[in-house]
């Protein structure tokens, strides 16, 4: 779902963020991440690209894959994922290839995405999604091309392109549309693609423009453009209605260079003058201009991005011609200095246990003696008061020390005789009991302990080298072991439990390296570092394989290095400025905090990193440590009139992401915020309207109820606690909306085999598109097919998996989204075919991505009609009926007898009446909602359902089925006047068809409810220790051939679901797994008597879904009711309500 960038302030202020002198190279493009980190793109000279992360503090490189020569531009859908286009050279026969490079970690790590070599340049990038991008450029010919793909970047299709491209095109993609500029007939045009570049159609622009440069769309339908005139003035032109009337501009003699709007009003564009650049800044989207102020050794700016509200950051070049960033942007954290008792000296080491109980290494000065001695310092308040805790005094040095608990401490260092010594304490230094060390053991570098009696040091001794030692019983006895031969020195320690730690040190080669034990030290293994990384002074492991350790590079450059799985370790971008790093800490796998001459925090493992400022006394930081997100305490050195320093930091609420992010009008669901810093909010607002009514689960989530609002549409979630407000996070009002039925026909088939029509997205030209890895994924979307117009907001599709290679299921869910905890469709290794109905929310441009669990399967789709917002024609409500069966084909069918002996000839179909059936009333009904259920076939084949007699064999499916099988599927087909549905088998079989409900034709009067998308929820599963509603609470079938106890199903705002009251059906796919027997189960709302229809059916052992469009009672319960024991589970994917 496309989240709006936030309005800047009026006319920003601009200062630089760092100038790169006597560097050759260019940047060409700019890309936001977030709101503090943006990544722009160029190159060093003809024959290397260069990537640099740029925030608020300043920039660094990024590693990009080998071999890409140049990168025109980049765009970064998401917080962690960027696209960046360009060239590459063959270095054997020199020839242009069109390169990609790919980030799926917020810049860390990059890889290259395949593009056929016939195309030699791609000039610009644009995406409607995360999965959708859209590229420009030109191929081996010299003719413009556009490349187009859906699973975000990894692979494209090529198909030529309306307008000449050059190093001026650009492109502009909303979440609905994209918009190119270039010439034809070489004449500036721009152009509109309504179907991720599909197609191509004009839009007018004015006569006046000799040349266009520039182009933003914020939305769809709003653009800006900017250009010269043929006088050699520089213009701007805005439209709100895709260039039927334009509002144009002069600002004077001058080459427009940049353009970048934040909103539906407000622009910045940047043009050259006569002799230097100027930023020009519209608060009525181009109506009229003023100049921003920005640093006088800016000559010229090229690139322009705004991620959100004062934060804008442009790439150009300086006076003096070489690259220079700046930034407008503001900060909302801070740290406080505390006192420190009078003596103290020097403080290092800190460790916080709580955010009032802290511990640190320090010296005191003595006057009397005229020197200095260890102590501990201590605070119970978090540094509002503290004292010092004194040591024994044969401790002439404190080496390192550790504190498990609010009492109990640990402290090694050397007595006056140049000996290892060491002591624990139990009452805060009252009394010290003596710890003894093995006699080899010379010197001991850190100590770090898990609790009151397991500890874990390292250190040298005399027979072995570099050893680590781990005691298990408070130090009374030590189990030695040497560290790897190639180490040069023992140093931190981080252990996320008793038997799992890492420690840092060299090898021979001057390299750093990490060495890690999962026995408590019984061996070691060593881990390389990234090239380049030579030292490391400090790290913090959250997990057993999630870690983060600072220090040094080559060239005297500081790094940072993490890992997710305990063996890879990558380089981590993070802002200039810091010109060392000397600590880490981190309170979980997401949040850490490094300390050095400044301090950066990242609250997605490592991903992006943000300053924050430290007091401007402070000339750096030591130690730092952490007892939760946010709550942090550091120590360092002052001026040299300030001295040592103990500071705290404390931050704003941070949020990440929101889950579910959409809700009807009035509101009452719940709904999670994840991010940071909650402990002790106070409000939740949703745009202008705040509440009271949240629960604060932990400090990284709430749960808060959604209040009503009067109007669909964007509003920003913030949560404020004491110290201010966090960020804004996208959040959705939604209307319901109607269905428009549509004569099936499919869109997606991945068979390399498969029939090629204009409307199959997914045979990539006849290549296939088999899904053949684990969590493999595939995005189609529908917008523009068949009429299915810009504002659909949800889709209903028959979805077949087709030769599975092993036992797994599909889930499908909005692009652009992250994958929900569902299934869609499950199946077994082998099977020939399996179907099931989906009614799934468009994700970005229309589109849905289907994921692959594991092995290879192949994927079909077949559109069976789409929801838009009312119309208010009466068209399109729904409403449910008690479940009626319709038709039964088998022979001696008795319930209903109608159609009785009427078994299916191989290709041929049955005409069924539906209007005037059961409750279905006689007129004035579009479409209707059907289960099928196939059975007493000899053979596998396929049965369709169509409004319409066949001519000819389909080329749709409904549901597939193998010999001897008996297979239900969910069916939404419309209603013509005739009244009949027609149900056709490739095969001779049998047929059911039982009846749910259907939906109002328009200019009926009807009082039939409206249909509300939400994102894929699974509410219940009655297997064992699940974890949701109903778990254990196994069907058990009926004592004969009917329904055994049902389970009964609770929608209402079950794990956030976003269901509310006046609900009148769910939809929903009920899944049955853990089958003993053969059987058949029914969903129907609460009630005493179960229908005589059927939903799901099975063979023993199987695991089959089907999706369900079930009435719910007036308490919004509905029953799941099966005849033999069988475990249940349900995924909701929408609801009904009235209005």
């Amino acid at each position: 779902m496309f989240h709006s960038r936030q309005a800047i302030a009026a006319s920003p202020v601009w200062s630089e963020i760092a100038a790169y002198p006597n560097l050759n190279y260019s940047l060409n493009s700019i890309s936001c991440l977030s709101s503090s980190e943006c990544v722009a793109v160029g190159a060093y000279t003809s024959t290397s690209a260069v990537a640099l992360s740029v925030s608020n503090s300043g920039s660094s490189f990024l590693n990009l894959p080998s071999g890409i020569s140049d990168l025109n531009g980049i765009d970064c859908p998401d917080a962690k994922t960027c696209i960046a286009v360009g060239q590459s050279i063959d270095p054997t026969t020199l020839k242009s290839m069109a390169s990609i490079a790919i980030t799926l970690d917020g810049a860390s790590d990059w890889t290259e995405g395949f593009i056929s070599n016939s195309v030699t340049d791609l000039n610009a990038v644009s995406c409607l999604s995360v999965d959708n991008c859209v590229a420009i450029g030109i191929n081996s010919l010299g003719s413009s091309i556009v490349a187009t793909t859906f699973n975000g970047g990894f692979n494209w299709n090529i198909q030529p392109f309306i307008l000449s491209t050059n190093s001026a095109s650009q492109l502009s993609c909303t979440p609905t549309a994209c918009y190119a500029i270039g010439t034809y007939n070489s004449q500036p045009s721009m152009v509109l693609s309504n179907n991720a570049g599909a197609s191509w159609s004009q839009i007018s622009i004015p006569s006046n423009f000799n040349s266009l440069d520039n182009i933003s769309c914020p939305s769809y339908g709003i653009c800006m453009i900017s250009g010269d005139d043929f006088s050699g003035n520089a213009l701007s032109a805005s439209t709100q209605n895709n260039g039927i009337v334009w509002n144009t501009s002069n600002l004077g003699t001058a080459i427009p260079s940049a353009l970048e709007c934040i909103a539906t009003t407000e622009c910045l564009q940047s043009v050259q003058g006569s002799s230097s650049g100027l930023l020009y800044y519209s608060s009525n989207f181009g109506v009229s201009w003023q100049l921003s102020s920005v640093p006088s050794q800016v000559s010229h700016i090229d690139y322009l991005a705004c991620p959100l509200q004062n934060v804008c950051i442009a790439t150009g070049s300086s006076t003096n011609s070489n690259p220079i960033v700046i930034q407008s942007s503001s900060t909302n954290s801070s740290w406080t200095i505390t006192n420190l008792p009078s003596g103290i000296n020097s403080l290092s080491d800190l460790s916080c246990l709580s955010s009032d109980i802290c511990f640190a290494n320090a010296t005191v000065y003595s006057p009397t003696t005229t020197s200095s001695s260890p102590i501990l310092y201590y605070t119970s308040n978090g540094g509002a008061a503290s004292t010092t805790i004194q040591l024994p005094p044969s401790m002439n040095s404190l080496t390192s020390f550790s504190c498990p608990d609010t009492t109990q401490c640990y402290v090694v260092g050397m007595n006056q005789f140049g000996k290892v010594i060491g002591y624990d304490t139990s009452n805060l230094g009252a009394t010290w009991t003596e710890i003894s060390f093995p006699l080899d053991i010379t010197t001991i570098s850190h100590l770090v302990c898990q609790n009151s009696y397991t500890c874990m040091v390292d250190g040298t001794s005399s027979s072995a080298g570099y050893v680590s030692l781990f005691t298990s019983n408070s130090g009374s006895s030590w189990s030695e072991s040497a560290l790897p031969t190639s180490s040069t020195y023992a140093g931190e320690i981080s252990c996320s439990n008793t038997s799992s730690c890492y420690i840092l040190s060299t090898n021979n080669s001057g390299q750093a390296i990490v060495l890690v034990t999962s026995n408590s030290g019984s061996s070691w293994i060593e881990e390389s570092m990234p090239n380049g990384v030579t030292t490391l002074s400090s790290i913090s492991c959250s997990t057993a394989t999630n870690c983060i350790a600072v220090g040094g590079g080559q060239y005297a450059i500081e790094v940072i290095v993490g890992t997710t799985n305990g063996v890879n370790w990558n380089l981590q971008s993070f802002p200039s400025g810091v010109s060392m790093l000397n600590s880490v800490d981190c309170t979980s796998a997401s949040y850490c905090v490094v300390v050095g001459s400044g301090s950066l925090v990242t609250t997605d493992g490592g991903v992006t990193w943000n300053t924050l400022p430290i007091p401007s006394p402070i000339a750096a930081l030591k130690s730092i440590s952490c007892t939760s997100s946010g709550n942090c305490f550091a120590d360092g050195i002052g001026s040299s009139q300030v001295g040592p320093v103990f500071i705290g930091y404390n931050t704003y609420p941070t949020i990440s992401s929101v889950s579910p992010d959409l809700s009807s009008l009035s509101g009452g669901g719940t709904i999670s915020i994840f991010g940071g810093n909650f402990t002790g909010a106070t409000q939740v607002s949703f745009g202008n309207t705040s509440t009271t009514n949240f629960t604060v689960v932990s400090d990284n989530q709430i749960d808060v109820t959604v209040p009503p609002s009067s109007q669909a549409g964007r509003v920003g979630i913030t949560v404020a606690n004491s110290n201010g407000q966090s960020n804004d996070e996208a959040f959705y009002y939604t209307t319901g909306g109607i269905y428009m039925p549509v004569s099936p026909y499919r869109i997606c088939d991945t068979r390399p085999n498969s029939i090629s029509t204009s409307s199959n997205q997914c045979n990539n030209n006849g290549l296939g598109g088999t899904l053949t890895n684990s969590n493999e994924s595939l995005t189609f979307n529908s917008l523009g097919l068949d009429g299915v117009p810009s504002d659909a907001t949800a889709i209903v599709a028959n979805i077949t998996a087709v030769g599975p290679s092993d036992s797994g299921y599909l889930t499908v869910f909005p692009s652009g989204t992250n994958k929900p905890a569902t299934s869609s469709l499950n199946f077994s290794s082998g099977e020939y075919a399996v179907a099931n109905f989906v009614e799934i929310p468009l994700g970005t441009l229309g589109g849905v991505t289907v994921t692959n669990f594991m092995g290879s399967v192949d994927v079909l789709v077949d559109l069976e009609g789409y929801v838009i917002p009312d119309t208010g024609t009466g068209q399109g409500l729904f409403t449910p009926v008690a479940p009626f069966r319709l038709a039964d084909t088998r022979p001696g069918a008795t319930d209903p007898s109608t159609y009785a002996n009427e078994t299916l000839a191989a290709d041929s179909y049955r005409t069924f009446q539906i209007l005037g059936a059961g409750n279905i009333p006689a007129s004035g009904v579009s479409a209707v909602v059907l289960n099928v259920t196939e059975a007493d076939s000899s053979s596998a084949g396929f049965v369709s359902v169509s409004p319409s007699p066949f001519t000819s064999q389909p080329t749709f499916s409904n549901l597939n089925f193998a010999a001897g099988a008996v297979v239900p599927n969910r069916v939404i087909v419309p209603v013509t006047t005739t009244g009949n549905i027609y149900v056709f088998s490739n095969v001779s079989t049998d047929v059911i068809v039982d009846v749910s409900g259907y939906f109002s034709a328009a200019g009926i009067s009807n009082t039939g409810a409206l249909y509300f998308p939400i994102e894929p929820t699974r509410i219940v599963d009655t297997r064992t220790n699940s974890g949701y509603q109903d778990q254990g609470q196994h069907l058990q079938g009926g004592a004969s051939i009917g329904l055994g106890n049902p389970d009964y199903i609770d929608v209402l705002n079950v794990n956030n679901d976003g269901i509310t009251q006046s609900t009148v059906a769910v939809v929903a796919n009920l899944t049955i797994t853990n089958t003993l027997f053969p059987g058949f189960a029914t969903s129907y709302p609460d009630g005493p008597s179960p229908p005589d229809t059927s939903d799901v059916n099975w063979q023993s052992g199987e695991t089959v879904p089907n999706a369900i469009v079930t009435p719910v009672s007036n308490s919004d319960i509905f029953d799941v009711g099966a005849n033999s024991s069988c475990d249940v589970i349900v995924d909701v994917f929408g609801y009904y309500s009235v209005p």
